[in-house]
């Protein structure tokens, strides 16, 4: 009797005990969820928002006319020719090196700079650089590392300041994404005689890489997106921001791989009212160095891209400030003993276009690839055929042209 009575008193004392379990959880339990959660779900559940990405528009080369170029290359073939790759464009742009894909989607290279390859030096094939194409992500840790020889004077110690101090910068602006302001400051130092060759060889690759990124890529880097209005055509947008149309047409995929150069009815189409594109304001300038057999594109004091070239004999003097004159697609010949070749002659050297600083001298193509860094070719300075097509759609007439050794 006694055990059954212990039983019951036991049983009465756990229900009373559970009934304060229950009601101490209840008033400790947590608030902070939100009203309608089931009970019972360990977690609020997590509601991710489907992808907003779009395709992007097809595009491509946009010829610019004369001997079929290469196809555009991957960026380790060849920002800014531009080999844009550059050593960018051939968009692919002259000869640059592709900036960091976390820059945004690629764009088709506009000019397969032979627009923005690799950061290698340029060959004859064209730019070290790939236009168009953003750089990979480990490209934005790329700023040169190599901490320079010790000094061995006062002006080598300030000099090797600076370029630290140029580096810790630059290095700072690609870790937080600036990639224009990295662009401006490396582009302040090129061509710099007072660098060590292997820091030389880094700024011009991660010049390459940012040139294709802020110039020839789809991402608004120096000028704001621009939506098109009614009446807008390729043609009056390049003349209100003072670039061939056809660098806005293969920046934005406007136009077909296999475009013709001569095709003039692109360029007067009207545009989709409310359609973004990429804009950037010129004109582009370029300066040939001689005696490196190298043609380099500046736009807004930025580099754009370099290509290598070839010297020809026509013009014994060829040193100058000059501003272009004329583009002329499949140019007839005349050489000063009295040659005259014309555009269906395979021995025309002038190649596919023709882009006049003057009545003798101009930047053309060529009829024999062999003749890219040498200095005895016909005409006065040539470039390859794909880089040729980058540089017919990046300089404008009234572009200026310095030409040195």
């Amino acid at each position: 009797m006694n055990s059954l009575k212990n039983l019951l008193i036991l049983a009465i004392l756990g229900a009373v005990g559970y009934g304060v379990y229950v009601s101490l959880a209840r008033n400790n339990a947590d608030n902070s969820q939100p009203p309608g959660v089931a009970e019972g779900w360990p977690t609020v559940p997590k509601v991710e928002l489907p992808s907003t990405s779009s395709t992007a528009s097809p595009g491509g080369l946009l010829a610019g006319g004369g001997n079929p170029a290469a196809p555009a290359g991957a960026a380790s073939a060849r920002p800014a020719g531009t080999s844009l790759p550059l050593a960018p464009p051939s968009v692919a742009f002259p000869g640059a090196t592709p900036p960091p894909a976390a820059a945004g989607t690629p764009a088709t290279p506009f000019l397969a700079p032979s627009p923005v390859a690799t950061a290698a030096a340029p060959s004859a094939a064209g730019p070290a650089v790939t236009l168009g194409t953003p750089m990979p992500p480990e490209a934005v840790s790329a700023a040169p590392a190599t901490s320079p020889a010790p000094p061995s004077n006062p002006t080598a110690g300030l000099l090797q300041s600076k370029i630290a101090a140029l580096m810790e910068a630059v290095q700072k602006s690609l870790d937080q994404g600036k990639y224009a302001e990295a662009h401006l400051a490396l582009s302040n130092f090129y061509g710099s005689a007072d660098l060590p060759a292997e820091l030389t060889a880094q700024i011009n690759g991660l010049l390459d890489q940012l040139a294709g990124t802020v110039l020839y890529s789809r991402k608004h880097y120096l000028e704001p997106a621009y939506l098109t209005q009614p009446g807008d055509t390729l043609e009056k947008l390049a003349q209100k921001y003072n670039v061939p149309w056809q660098l806005l047409a293969k920046i934005n995929g406007l136009v077909a791989p296999d475009a013709p150069g001569t095709d003039t009815t692109t360029k007067d189409l009207p545009l989709p009212i409310g359609r973004e594109l990429k804009v950037l304001r010129g004109p582009f300038e370029a300066i040939v160095h001689l005696d490196r057999h190298e043609l380099t594109l500046m736009v807004q004091n930025r580099y754009a891209g370099r290509f290598p070239i070839g010297v020809g004999r026509d013009q014994p003097k060829l040193d100058g400030n000059y501003t272009i004159r004329e583009k002329t697609l499949n140019p007839s010949y005349y050489g000063p003993d009295g040659v005259t070749l014309g555009p269906s002659d395979a021995r025309n050297p002038l190649g596919g276009a023709w882009i006049g600083l003057s009545d003798r001298i101009g930047i053309h193509g060529t009829n024999d690839p062999r003749g890219i860094g040498r200095d005895d070719n016909r005409g006065t300075i040539c470039v390859s055929s794909r880089d040729l097509q980058d540089l017919y759609g990046i300089l404008s007439v009234g572009s200026r042209v310095t030409v040195m050794r």
